[in-house]
C-alpha cells in the first residue's frame, strides 16, 4: 500500500500542471490578498459585512478563493488522476504488477486528498503571516454576527476548523469527481459533467450550495446554523460516493 501511494504521489507531482498550478494559486492568493486589503471589508454574504483585521483575514482570503480551488483547480486534479492515467495506459502498466485495485483506487484518494491538504496549509500559513503583517490584532472578535466573542487563540482554532470545513467539502467534491470520472473516462466530457454537477447543486436548498458558495456555507456552519444539515449530506456523499466507485473498480477491468 505504501509503495502503491508513493508511485500515486510521484505521478501527481512529475506532472508540469501540478507544479504551475501551485505557483498559480500562491499568485492568486497574493492578488486577492491584495483586493482585500486595498477594500479593508470581509462579506459573509454581499449583504453583510465586516472589518478585516489580523484574526478574521485568514478566513476571509479562503472564502474569496475556495471556489478556484472547487471549481477549476481540483476538479482538474482529480480527473487528470482517473481519466488521465487510464487514457495514457498508465493503469495497464502498474496493474501488470501483483497490485489490489481496490488498493490502488485507495493510494489514489489518499494522494489527492493529500494535495488538497497542501493547498489549503499553504493558504493557511500566508494568510495567517500576510494577515500580522498587513493588521493590527484585536483582543477579541467576533466571527458572525450575534456570534460567540473569541480571543486570538480562539481565532486561531476557528479558522484552522474554517480550513478543515472547507477540506470536507472537497472531499465530497473528490468523491463526485471520482464517480464520474470512474463511469465516464474522457477527460474533457467528465470535467465538464462534474463542473455541472456542482452547478446544478446551486438549485436546491441553500443549506446544500457549500460546493458554490463554499465560503458562506462554512461561516453558517461554525455559525451552528444548517450544521447537522452539512455534515450528514456532506459525510452521505463521501462514504456513498466512494462506496459506489470502489464497487465499480473491483468488478471492471481497467487494462483493458
Amino acid at each position: 500500500m505504501k509503495e502503491l501511494f508513493l508511485s500515486e504521489w510521484e505521478r501527481i507531482w512529475a506532472r508540469k500542471k501540478t507544479i504551475v498550478s501551485l505557483i498559480i494559486y500562491v499568485a492568486l492568493l497574493g492578488l486577492f490578498a491584495t483586493w482585500l486589503h486595498r477594500g479593508g471589508i470581509g462579506f459573509y454574504t454581499p449583504k453583510l459585512e465586516t472589518s478585516l483585521n489580523a484574526l478574521n483575514f485568514p478566513t476571509f482570503l479562503l472564502k474569496e478563493t475556495g471556489f478556484i480551488l472547487a471549481l477549476i483547480m481540483l476538479p482538474m486534479f482529480f480527473v487528470d488522476s482517473f481519466n488521465g492515467e487510464y487514457s495514457s495506459g498508465a493503469y495497464r502498466l502498474i496493474l501488470i504488477r501483483p497490485h489490489s485495485r481496490g488498493k490502488l483506487l485507495l493510494a489514489k484518494w489518499l494522494s489527492m486528498a493529500a494535495v488538497v491538504a497542501i493547498f489549503l496549509s499553504i493558504a493557511f500559513i500566508f494568510s495567517h503571516i500576510l494577515g500580522q503583517i498587513l493588521y493590527s490584532a484585536p483582543n477579541s472578535i467576533t466571527f458572525y454576527p450575534d456570534g460567540d466573542s473569541y480571543s486570538a487563540a480562539g481565532a486561531f482554532g476557528y479558522s484552522l476548523l474554517y480550513y478543515l470545513t472547507f477540506f470536507a467539502i472537497y472531499l465530497a467534491l473528490l468523491g463526485i469527481a471520482s464517480l464520474i470520472s470512474s463511469f465516464l473516462p474522457n477527460t474533457i466530457l467528465s470535467f465538464f459533467l462534474i463542473l455541472a454537477t456542482l452547478l446544478a447543486t446551486f438549485y436546491t436548498p441553500d443549506s446544500y450550495h457549500y460546493f458554490i458558495l463554499n465560503g458562506e456555507a462554512a461561516f453558517r456552519v461554525l455559525n451552528g446554523t444548517d450544521t447537522t444539515t452539512f455534515i450528514s449530506s456532506v459525510l452521505g456523499i463521501i462514504v456513498g460516493t466512494f462506496i459506489l466507485v470502489y464497487t465499480y473498480w473491483k468488478r471492471r477491468n481497467w487494462t483493458m
